[in-house]
């Protein structure tokens, strides 16, 4: 290390002066020891730099996420002579991404138990969630994840254009109440359905639809 500052120290929880002038190195958590050897191992002179995120292990045992953007500096011979490294504490934000999936487990967990048919879109319509009761009123298994290529499938013709015309209108935070299409079961039957759609949001960007019937 040739360079240092005290935000890079106090992440480490070493003295600046330990690292200076040494090939320092923070406790990196074993399982994600492979995947950064393989990180550096891909810097070229055409390929010189990137970014990674990995868990380092403190003095005092507390585990930490960085995140790190890289740079190889390459001599005429094409050996790294050099990195040059931005990094950034993202414990907060691995902490809260964790705490989401967390809660949108236990929120699915409970909308599969419910008596009405739920599910969640893209914004191109591909479903990323149904609940066990949307697969027993439309007669499908959870395979239709795989092959289905819009919800919008689902819908007659007939009603089709209607159907995007409203999701567009919940995507741009129009209010839409409820309304109503005809949809085809797996056999071929024709059931009449009320839908009531909401947008999705992560990060204040819209990502697709929750739908209920």
């Amino acid at each position: 290390h040739v360079l240092v500052n005290d935000a890079y120290s106090r992440v480490c929880g070493v003295p600046a002066g330990e690292i200076m002038g040494t090939r320092f190195r923070p406790d990196i958590v074993p399982e994600d020891l492979p995947r950064l050897n393989t990180y550096y191992a891909s810097f070229t002179p055409e390929h010189p730099s990137g970014t990674i995120q990995y868990r380092i292990i403190l003095p005092d045992g507390h585990t930490r996420w960085l995140e790190w953007n890289d740079r190889a500096l390459f001599d005429n011979d094409r050996n790294i002579t050099e990195y040059q490294s931005v990094g950034r504490d993202i414990t907060d934000k691995k902490k809260f991404e964790q705490e989401l999936i967390e809660s949108e487990a236990k929120f699915r967990e409970l909308v599969g138990l419910l008596p009405q048919v739920v599910f969640e879109t893209d914004l191109e319509g591909r479903l990323v969630f149904v609940n066990q009761h949307a697969f027993e009123a439309f007669g499908y298994d959870s395979d239709i994840l795989d092959h289905m290529n819009s919800v919008f499938e689902f819908i007659i013709p007939e009603d089709r254009e209607k159907a995007r015309k409203n999701f567009e209108l919940v995507i741009r935070g129009t209010k839409v109440e409820g309304s109503e299409y005809s949809a085809a079961r797996s056999d071929g039957t024709i059931i009449r359905t009320m839908v009531y759609a909401t947008p999705i949001a992560r990060e204040n960007r819209v990502i697709g639809y929750g739908v209920s019937s």
